[in-house]
């Protein structure tokens, strides 16, 4: 193996691709890789146990931006310090037998860092706590709280945003809860107001993504009217 690499992709045949890296890899990654297993995707990986620096994937389809895409987590799974990886005998619409990853890289480490900047608490029974990077204009972390309220799954914010954070009297509180601006923007996202003044939105289809980019845009919305 060319040492100025760190894995080599190789195509064996029209289903058969072999990745072969520079040492070999944890069990706990060959675990992940047998979990992975499909119809489209069968991992010989069963010396992986015994640390194996290769890997042989069956796959009656494949793409090869798939295939750098799971070699390149693989590398930073495991720590590799250089990520260069070389490809062999892709397909001749392939040009160059050498991918600049560097793309694949700040994508990955963006989203390691968008992860890291959202971190969630279990609060108590079917209930946590979703820390965010945004913040009130307290300088409190604005969170909202996935919870599941007669069998059905939702997001809230707690009460927090109308009731602690931009309102200092009962008669302010109702007055902001009615502005038609409010309500308007409630409305765009489709989170409701409950009687106590807490805004939630229901997941629908398990899209728990969709509802808290939904939430989070809404409580942001509501956030500047009052800034």
């Amino acid at each position: 193996m060319d040492s100025d690499y760190s894995a080599v992709i190789e195509v064996k045949t029209s289903t058969i691709v072999c990745i072969q890296f520079t040492r070999p890899l944890s069990p706990e990654t060959g675990l992940k890789l047998e979990s992975l297993k499909g119809d489209n995707l069968i991992v010989l990986s069963e010396p992986f146990l015994s640390g194996s620096r290769y890997l042989l994937l069956v796959l009656p389809e494949w793409d090869a931006a798939i295939i750098a895409q799971m070699c390149l987590n693989i590398l930073l799974n495991e720590s590799f310090e250089a990520k260069e990886i070389l490809c062999k005998n892709f397909v001749p619409s392939i040009e160059k037998s050498k991918y600049n990853f560097r793309d694949f890289v700040i994508s990955l480490e963006f989203q390691r860092e968008l992860a890291s900047a959202f971190w969630t608490l279990e609060e108590g029974a079917n209930k946590y706590r979703i820390v965010t990077p945004f913040k009130y204009k307290n300088g409190t972390r604005l969170a909202i709280f996935l919870k599941k309220t007669n069998n059905n799954w939702v997001l809230s914010d707690g009460r927090y945003t109308l009731v602690h954070t931009l309102s200092n009297s009962l008669a302010e509180l109702c007055s902001l809860s009615k502005k038609p601006e409010v309500l308007d923007i409630l409305a765009e996202f489709g989170v409701k107001q409950t009687e106590n003044y807490e805004l939630l939105i229901e997941i629908e289809r398990s899209e728990y993504i969709d509802a808290s980019f939904k939430l989070l845009q809404c409580l942001l919305k509501v956030i500047a009217l009052e800034s």
